[in-house]
């Protein structure tokens, strides 16, 4: 059999949601500049036809060269000879004129149909591959049949299209700016052989001008070389189900890290929802998948797999790690065997790549280098040795909040956010400039105090680099930014009167939280409206964050408002399990509001506030009643 070899293709067969958007907004980028080219064209066309009031067309037209990022000399040239224009001949008009309209009549009408045609193509394909992805395992064969053929079509169909799309983008970027310099250039090169007078006093500038004429010439001519063809990219999407079907013994590079998967909400209800997922680098990413927003970010370290059966889903496997199980429903059973194959090659980095081979990060001593680190500091996610740790002891807890590795249960969380950040994180941001001492692990304890001392409390050597907005990084997901900014003085920064804690837990990453808690001062802060971060990630009904909270020693009694009903509103059962006996019960609250919702979940944006119905209201009065009888 023929195998297929890997190319460029695949991006168009199962694009990534923001390749599509990205595309999209570029194209209407192009598309935008049709007032600009209009401006322009309409301009020329009364030259044309106004030889003797020239001068103010010229003046309009000089307007229009900002948008084009033209160089000064242009407009300077174009008002120097305005009042000229009134003996120009209309021919040299037309030809300037000619090339402008090579991207109005050529380039953006192609643009706008290649647009449409993927739009309808990928609006078909969102019905049917939801159709598809709700398939029951026990329908008839022939429905199973008939549903693959459709989703085969149409997604070979999305695949034409998008290519094509991408092939006229590519076109329009490359000559629709050029183009209309070059008509500009063109006209203005053609008066300047005619006018020895103004060519000998803008020389300097006409020289430079030339050489933009040749620079752009040869851009427009390159990019209208090109040939769009939609075959190949549907050729390849076939080709891509022959390998699903088994038609086609794939190899090994055609492995991709991303694509189309389901993923099972845990609710009252049991629901399951589309998302284009990625993983790299340990990190397991959903986006929404028309947006391409991305929606949740899971750091996974050691993670068991394994198939399950479902009475209503096909090709549905679990992820199991000590802190999350996710469900999933991959795209077809080729899929869902590669998807295997994909997270047994990353346990196997794990157990056997460099980071375990070498032992670095994870016990080797972040201060002496000692190779026997069995304790660690949370907040700057170090590891340390017995003698080093014993003098991070010795510093307040804000500077350092010492653990040990073995005597200590540390949460899977921690865990991963050791292994996650390394000893490089701290030491990248400390130990920027080098030090003046001379440090090993048979140092004396006297050198030793100096020397941590200096690190982390004077901080002699930090990093130059602006502390970064600590917000702004919960915002962008960014671990080592939030790390920078909780150990570099804002870790207690407020927005709206919430901490950067506060905006983790409502955003709902959990590894954000883990860092954000480990360098917090306090895991039970309160804002203006008495809310603690615990009360957010209820509010969001952000489990995992919420249960670490609990874990690490957040107290839902904590909050001066009725947690406990917030939790019998969100409606989730584990939620309230874990918040119900130990949660302040204000009878009465009629609604819950958060102080700011701009840290909210992507999929929570528009949750502006919490109503409790009275059924609510009698259903927490009832469990509180249980989980309080002597009250």
């Amino acid at each position: 059999m023929t195998t297929i070899e890997p190319n460029d293709y695949f991006k168009y067969f199962d694009p990534s949601p923001v390749l599509e958007q990205d595309t999209l907004n570029r194209v209407q980028m192009q598309i935008d500049l049709i007032p600009s080219i209009e401006k322009i064209s309409s301009c020329i066309e009364r030259m044309a036809l106004h030889l003797g009031v020239i001068e103010e067309d010229v003046r309009n037209l000089t307007s229009s060269f900002d948008s084009l990022n033209l160089p000064p000399v242009f407009k300077k040239a174009y008002s120097t000879f305005g009042s000229m224009f009134s003996y120009f001949g209309k021919s040299l008009i037309d030809q300037c004129n000619l090339n402008v309209n090579v991207f109005k009549t050529i380039l953006l009408p192609s643009l706008i149909n290649q647009r449409n045609d993927f739009n309808k193509s990928n609006s078909e394909f969102q019905r049917i591959i939801e159709e598809y992805g709700n398939l029951n395992p026990k329908s008839k064969i022939e429905v199973f049949a008939i549903q693959e053929q459709c989703l085969q079509y149409s997604m070979q169909s999305r695949a034409d299209s998008f290519f094509a799309l991408s092939q006229s983008l590519f076109t329009a970027e490359k000559a629709a700016i050029p183009a209309a310099k070059l008509a500009l250039s063109t006209f203005l090169n053609s008066i300047s052989r005619s006018m020895n007078e103004y060519v000998s006093e803008n020389a300097p500038n006409l020289e430079k001008i030339l050489e933009d004429v040749n620079s752009w010439q040869s851009a427009v001519k390159d990019a209208l070389k090109i040939t769009p063809s939609k075959n190949s990219a549907g050729t390849y999407a076939q080709n891509c189900w022959d390998v699903r079907q088994g038609l086609i013994k794939p190899t090994p590079n055609l492995i991709h890290a991303s694509g189309i998967m389901w993923l099972r909400n845990h609710r009252l209800v049991t629901t399951w929802s589309r998302k284009y997922v990625t993983f790299e680098k340990g990190i397991l990413t959903f986006y929404e998948p028309t947006t391409g927003a991305r929606e949740q970010t899971i750091p996974l370290a050691l993670i068991t797999v394994t198939e399950y059966e479902s009475s209503k889903r096909r090709f549905c496997f679990k992820i199991q790690s000590p802190q999350n199980m996710i469900r999933l429903q991959a795209l077809t059973k080729f899929d869902q065997q590669e998807w295997n194959e994909i997270f047994t090659e990353h346990n196997s980095q794990i157990l056997q790549g460099p980071e375990a081979a070498s032992n670095d990060a994870k016990h080797i001593c972040a201060d002496c280098g000692s190779n026997d680190a069995t304790w660690c500091s949370l907040n700057w996610c170090t590891y340390l040795c017995l003698k080093c740790s014993g003098v991070h002891r010795q510093m307040s807890s804000t500077k350092s909040k010492v653990r040990s590795t073995i005597l200590d249960k540390l949460h899977p969380l921690i865990q991963d956010m050791l292994i996650l950040m390394t000893n490089n994180a701290a030491n990248s941001l400390l130990l920027t400039k080098k030090a003046d001492m001379e440090v090993d692990p048979r140092m004396d304890d006297q050198l030793r105090n100096i020397y941590i001392a200096r690190k982390y409390q004077r901080m002699d050597w930090k990093t130059d680099k602006e502390t970064p907005n600590p917000f702004e990084a919960i915002l962008n997901l960014d671990y080592f930014a939030l790390f920078h900014a909780m150990n570099f003085d804002k870790n207690e920064q407020l927005y709206e009167s919430l901490t950067p804690l506060h905006a983790a837990a409502a955003g709902g990453n959990a590894m954000i939280t883990t860092i954000a808690a480990c360098c917090s001062q306090s895991i039970d802060p309160l804002d203006d409206n008495g809310w603690t971060p615990l009360s957010y990630a209820v509010y969001y009904d952000n489990l995992d964050v919420a249960r670490f909270l609990v874990d690490f020693g957040a107290q839902p009694s904590a909050a001066n408002m009725d947690l406990f009903t917030l939790a019998v509103a969100v409606g989730n059962e584990d939620m309230m399990t874990l918040i119900l006996k130990t949660a302040k019960y204000i009878p009465g609250t009629n609604s819950f509001k958060p102080k700011t919702t701009a840290f909210a979940p992507n999929k929570k944006v528009d949750l502006l506030q919490i109503t409790v119905s009275q059924e609510t209201k009698d259903l927490a009065n009832l469990l509180y009643k249980a989980e309080h009888p002597s009250k």
